[in-house]
C-alpha cells in the first residue's frame, strides 16, 4: 500500500521535459483559382529583418496568383510567407495580399535541478494588402529603423508578349 502512495511522486520527479509542437500554418490569404493567374511570370522578394532580428532575403517566382514559403530562418526560427497577386487596374503595379509570419521556439520553464528545459512556439505575424510598382520597395513593416519590405519585379528570363 505505501508503495503505491509513493508511485506519483516518483512519477512527477522523472519529468520529461515538455516540447509543444508547432501549430499547423494558417493560410490567412483569401482563396485563389488558376483562372486568376498572371499573364506573366513575376517575382515577388521580401528583405529586411524580421520581428526576431534575423536577416532576410527571399524570393518567389512564378504567375501566381498565389505564392507561399516556409523558410528557417536564425536558427531556431520559421518564416512562413503567404501572397495573393493581382494585376491592379489602371494602377500600373500590383495589389498584394500578404501574411508574413515567424515561428519562435521560447523557453517557457526550466527546472535547473533536473536540468531540463519546456518550450512552446509563438507566432508573430503581419498581415495586409499593399500596392506595389514595379521594382520599388515597398515597407510592410519597420521593427525601430530596420524594416521589412516587399518588391514585385517581372521575372528575369523568356517574356511573350
Amino acid at each position: 500500500m505505501i508503495v503505491l502512495l509513493a508511485m506519483p511522486i516518483y512519477g512527477q520527479q522523472m519529468q520529461r521535459p515538455r516540447v509543444v509542437p508547432p501549430p499547423q500554418p494558417v493560410v490567412r490569404a483569401e482563396s485563389v483559382g488558376v483562372e486568376d493567374a498572371l499573364k506573366e511570370n513575376i517575382t515577388i522578394r521580401l528583405q529586411g529583418t524580421a520581428a526576431t532580428g534575423a536577416e532576410v532575403d527571399l524570393s518567389l517566382t512564378g504567375i501566381g496568383p498565389r505564392f507561399a514559403a516556409d523558410q528557417m530562418i536564425g536558427g531556431d526560427a520559421v518564416l512562413t510567407c503567404d501572397y495573393v497577386v493581382a494585376q491592379a487596374e489602371g494602377e500600373g503595379g500590383y495589389l498584394v495580399s500578404y501574411s508574413v509570419g515567424v515561428r519562435v521556439k521560447v523557453a517557457t520553464h526550466t527546472n535547473a535541478s533536473q536540468g531540463t528545459t519546456s518550450f512552446e512556439f509563438r507566432d508573430v505575424t503581419i498581415t495586409g494588402t499593399v500596392l506595389c510598382r514595379l521594382d520599388e520597395a515597398v515597407a510592410i513593416v519597420r521593427n525601430g529603423d530596420k524594416p521589412l519590405q516587399l518588391t514585385v519585379s517581372k521575372a528575369a528570363g523568356r517574356q511573350d508578349g
